[in-house]
């Protein structure tokens, strides 16, 4: 629904730029469409005003063709906390592996002098290199758009951990080996959902380099007798 949020905003003259679509609902037996839109709070007591919801709806029934029109709005904060709730979820949804080890504290939110807002996220070395290689600050930066009416810039840094300092030896290697067999499980989901021939070559060097990366000062991934089993499925999917 981009093409109709830029239309409206034409329709407008911008006057409501801040609205974000959150779902829509078109029956094409009845010629109605019902539309929800997100509505930043310090927005929308404007919105409420009757003026400017007759200027919305007759707006979006010119674009729709005469189709009927139902508009319903849902207030969404723009706090740091709501920014926060908002890029967690994303992680939840999208990279629960990696949700499961990111605490509130992990994410950062800044704002410029220019009111776009720089947020920064922390991850364990274990799952860094893997979401750093999927384009994840691109796909976060998408996900806020669709929520808030800011620019954000995304970075995601390495968080540098001394895990012996709270885990002995043991622990350490157990919870290390724990992590290794979720992106190995992940890596074989992204291989089996590949149709592109490009993407395809690509997860075959990710595979290579994976293997290679050390998990000690003594270790490299594919030495790992105890990830052996997970690797060999991971090949298996790459051959087949």
């Amino acid at each position: 629904m981009d093409a109709f949020l830029i239309k409206l905003n034409e329709e407008t003259k911008e006057k409501f730029h801040y609205l974000k679509i959150k779902d829509v609902i078109i029956d094409k037996f009845k010629k109605s469409v019902d539309i929800d839109f997100f509505v930043p709070v310090k927005y929308y007591d404007e919105l409420s005003k009757e003026e400017n919801g007759k200027l919305l709806e007759n707006a979006s029934k010119k674009i729709l063709n005469g189709y009927k029109v139902n508009l319903r709005f849902f207030k969404i904060g723009e706090s740091i906390f709501d920014i926060k709730k908002t890029v967690l979820d994303f992680f939840e949804t999208n990279y629960l592996f990696a949700f499961k080890s990111i605490k509130n504290e992990d994410v950062e939110v800044n704002e410029s002098e220019n009111g776009s807002k720089t947020v920064t996220v922390y991850l364990d070395s274990g799952f860094y290199s893997y979401i750093k290689n999927k384009n994840t600050d691109k796909e976060l930066a998408k996900y806020l758009s669709d929520y808030f009416t800011d620019s954000f810039r995304i970075q995601i840094i390495e968080k540098k951990l001394n895990y012996l300092d709270v885990l002995d030896d043991l622990d350490l290697r157990k919870n290390l080996l724990t992590l290794q067999k979720e992106i190995i499980k992940c890596m074989c989901i992204d291989i089996q959902n590949t149709e592109d021939k490009n993407k395809f070559l690509y997860l075959i060097y990710q595979y290579r380099y994976y293997n290679l990366l050390p998990i000690n000062q003594e270790e490299q991934i594919f030495e790992i007798s105890e990830l052996k089993r997970s690797l060999n499925k991971l090949a298996q999917n790459l051959i087949q």
